[in-house]
């Protein structure tokens, strides 16, 4: 990307481009903006650019109605940001959003779609942000996907297991933006952080709008962890005891390990974080490097490929008082953070994954001490990454794991990310027999 190119609008419609041309993670994209972007520039670029890929199918289905041929890649993607920023805007806003779009056009359109930018904007403005009129041609899954722009698809396995209203609060949720929270595990002064704001949830703190630019001196600082309430669930059902020996599995970035390391540190203990070699490793060393009293290592290795003995020979425990396995997934308890992930998940992926998370659990069980404990969790709402996955591994367990307390969370009613976490403890051995 240019370094040349400042404008945070016209970087918002070459990464729309980019992303037309060839959909992909759009953190990539984001990625690539040129590093002498002054800090307002890149949040207005990330916001509209976002804004494209969170409402893609509702923007798509009202240009639609005025343009039969598909648009080349640049003029779309001058439409579609325009688009974004209209649905965004006041009525006393229109006019000017469409004549900077249109001025915007002329600089990387021909005359021809300069004229077409104008006349589309024009006519589209007032449906984009109520497509209703145009909606009644389609089912009440297609209306519901095209409103909140999902997957057709996931919408109505949502509405098959949730039932209408709970599907339509959940999309509503997925298409609002998602505050910032960070978790504060030291003592905290409202004074010292005025740009943190008090939740109801322990140790957790919202970023206050528009002081997002704070959060890298704090995180810098070590005082921080960036992460949503519900990465507190699963490590709650752990319950991290004073000097026990803890394993951290798919740790990576870390927020999971920080929340324990945080509950260790006054009782010593150990805390074991393993993950496959990459990129989040190193956010998961900055992460647990402000613990510096406490005993902790990271392990880089792949699950699937690593047995207790391998631990031993790095003259590390082979077995744990608690495991946490927090495992990849489907993300759909996540999709409003990760906007994308809704167009590159298809129905075919949550089985595979549910399949991978299997043989994951299998593996970490091998870690848990004969009175330990092992919870295992999802960022999914989806059932056949949840129960069916504990019950399946229970089943192959042979009668030798209790399901002592499982949870799921869902957006709708608890107020943060989605998805799952059950607590599994060894059945007891008497007499050689299980009891």
């Amino acid at each position: 990307m240019s370094e040349k190119i400042k404008d945070s609008w016209m970087l918002a419609a070459q990464l729309c481009e980019a992303y037309i041309k060839r959909p992909g993670k759009t953190d990539s994209l984001l990625g690539n903006l040129p590093r002498s972007l002054p800090p307002s520039n890149r949040r207005r670029c990330q916001f509209l650019f976002l804004g494209v890929i969170r409402n893609f199918s509702r923007i798509d289905f009202v240009m639609s109605v005025f343009i039969k041929k598909n648009p080349r890649p640049r003029l779309k993607s001058i439409l579609f940001v325009a688009a974004a920023e209209l649905l965004n805007s006041e009525e006393e806003r229109v006019a000017r959003i469409i004549d900077h779009a249109v001025e915007m056009a002329k600089k990387a359109l021909t005359m021809a779609e300069v004229g077409l930018v104008n006349a589309v904007l024009r006519k589209a403005a007032p449906l984009l942000k109520d497509p209703q009129p145009l909606l009644n041609t389609v089912d009440y899954h297609q209306q519901l996907a095209i409103l909140h722009s999902h997957p057709m698809w996931l919408v109505k396995k949502w509405t098959r297991a949730f039932g209408h209203e709970k599907t339509e609060r959940l999309l509503h949720w997925n298409q609002s933006p998602a505050p910032v929270y960070v978790h504060f595990s030291g003592e905290f002064h409202q004074d010292e952080f005025p740009s943190l704001k008090p939740t109801s949830w322990k140790g957790f703190f919202e970023i206050a709008k528009g002081e997002g630019r704070n959060i890298g001196n704090l995180a810098k600082d070590f005082r921080i962890v960036v992460m949503d309430p519900a990465s507190a669930r699963p490590v709650d059902l752990l319950d991290v005891r004073r000097g026990e020996k803890i394993l951290d599995l798919c740790a990576a970035p870390g927020g999971k390990s920080s929340l324990i390391a945080s509950r260790l540190k006054e009782g010593g203990g150990l805390l074991v974080s393993l993950d496959r070699p990459g990129q989040r490793i190193a956010r998961l060393r900055e992460n647990l490097s402000r613990f510096e009293k406490m005993n902790w290592d990271i392990v880089e290795a792949d699950l699937l490929d690593t047995s207790p003995q391998d631990l031993a020979v790095r003259g590390l425990p082979e077995y744990y008082d608690a495991v946490l396995l927090d495992t990849p997934c489907s993300n759909t308890g996540v999709l409003r953070r990760r906007v994308d992930a809704r167009w590159r998940l298809q129905p075919a992926d949550i089985d595979s994954a549910a399949d991978r998370q299997l043989e994951l659990l299998l593996a970490a069980s091998q870690f848990v001490s004969p009175q330990g404990r092992l919870v295992y969790s999802t960022c999914s709402l989806e059932e056949e990454e949840n129960q069916a996955v504990v019950e399946k591994f229970m089943a192959l367990g042979k009668n030798r794991w209790i399901l002592e307390s499982a949870v799921t969370y869902n957006p709708w009613n608890d107020g943060h990310d989605g998805g799952g976490a059950f607590l599994l403890r060894p059945r007891h051995l008497e007499g050689g027999r299980l009891t």
